[in-house]
């Protein structure tokens, strides 16, 4: 009986412990969900204010406007790299002597200096 009554003291003691560490946990991630929700929710208020639906239309408008005119900026970019290459590849190349021998190759393919042998 009394084994039986150890076991039972033992078993509530521990019962008591895991509640409170089970308390003690739900309470910090409730806390943690709040403050992320609060960081969350934060930029959609200004001063204190909920957006908008409309507020949140203009600004993917704005959004969009922007996106728009970056892609027109890095294609138009891409376009003047590209004519500027053709340019280039449109002059005739200079020839050199590549190495101490009698071989003749073109500047561009010598990217090193005269000791490659690069074609």
């Amino acid at each position: 009986m009394k084994d039986m009554g150890m076991q039972l003291a033992r078993s509530q003691k521990t019962g008591e412990k895991v509640a409170q560490v089970f308390t003690k946990r739900a309470k910090l991630a409730t806390e943690k969900y709040q403050q992320k929700l609060a960081a969350v929710v934060a930029p959609l208020q200004a001063d204190g204010v909920p957006k908008t639906p409309a507020d949140v239309w203009r600004e993917w408008g704005e959004y969009s406007v922007d996106a728009a005119q970056r892609a027109v900026l890095f294609w138009d970019t891409l376009r003047q790299r590209g004519n500027q290459w053709l340019e280039h590849t449109s002059r005739p190349a200079s020839r050199r002597c590549c190495t101490s021998s009698t071989r003749w190759c073109s500047t561009r393919a010598c990217s090193s200096g005269p000791s490659t042998t690069r074609w």
